[in-house]
């Protein structure tokens, strides 16, 4: 149902057309609603290439859940953009797999590895722009395991939070992702995985006018995975926060910036 929300502007679904908000503007985007039915491209030969592509697409959402669930912890920073722009790169590497049919094409993370590191979480405040000198780390696939040391940070020196937030925290977190094989019309590893717990560590909350001595994370994963055919990704970022009370801080949500340090 359409909902007027001022002079000739609505959200919603209007006869041919469905209008919606986009995330950090105040526009309206407008779409017509048009296409052919689900019946028609499950069944008719002409719509065969699109049966490929939503397949293919099915693929690197799953991946994507895989990826987003590892640095979930954070959510609150992550930027409208950050699944589509996570999906493209997930196509560049789809498109690597020379051993599969277009249609069936494995989202294969452990044979591109490189590609995922150095993804920003948030493209408004790339990491980069936060900390102006390198995160040091350490990571063994072999004992599932990673240690991260954040610098000393400095306000106006290597340190530049976007806004005027009074606290910042750090996050990091280490999860496992599995290769994704097509198998019976859907993605899924050649082995199960179960549930995949990211472990994750906190730092305190910490002025922002006072920045932070060095911080070190160790990270330690609970669960081994069951065949080779995987990757570990280890996440670092920073929240931003502020004050509800003089006891409590609250996430600042888009604030703060986070990437993709490694994956092995």
């Amino acid at each position: 149902m359409a909902k007027l929300t001022g002079l000739l502007s609505f959200t919603g679904k209007l006869q041919g057309i469905s209008a919606h908000n986009r995330r950090g503007t105040n526009a309206i985007i407008i779409k017509p609603r048009y296409g052919p039915s689900k019946k028609d491209i499950d069944t008719k030969p002409s719509y065969a290439n699109t049966r490929r592509v939503n397949k293919e697409f099915g693929g690197r959402s799953t991946a994507s859940k895989y990826i987003r669930d590892g640095y979930l912890a954070l959510k609150q920073i992550l930027d409208p953009d950050n699944l589509g722009r996570l999906n493209a790169l997930l196509q560049a590497i789809q498109v690597l797999d020379r051993d599969n049919v277009y249609g069936q094409r494995s989202v294969a993370l452990s044979l591109n590895r490189g590609l995922l590191e150095g993804f920003n979480l948030n493209a408004w405040h790339p990491f980069e722009s936060m900390v102006h000198n390198p995160i040091g780390f350490t990571i063994s696939r072999e004992a599932l395991k990673a240690m991260v040391t954040v610098p000393p940070l400095l306000p106006g020196v290597n340190f530049f939070p976007p806004g005027k937030h009074s606290f910042f925290r750090m996050v990091a977190s280490l999860s496992i992702v599995p290769d994704l094989h097509y198998h019976e019309n859907k993605y899924r590893p050649r082995e199960s995985y179960g549930v995949l717990h990211p472990q994750v560590i906190r730092s305190e909350w910490m002025a922002v006018n006072s920045g932070s001595e060095a911080v070190s994370m160790e990270l330690q994963m609970r669960e081994a995975p069951p065949n080779e055919e995987f990757s570990l990704v280890l996440t670092i970022g920073i929240q931003m926060g502020t004050a509800q009370s003089t006891s409590v801080i609250q996430c600042v949500k888009y604030a703060g910036g986070g990437k993709i340090l490694a994956v092995v």
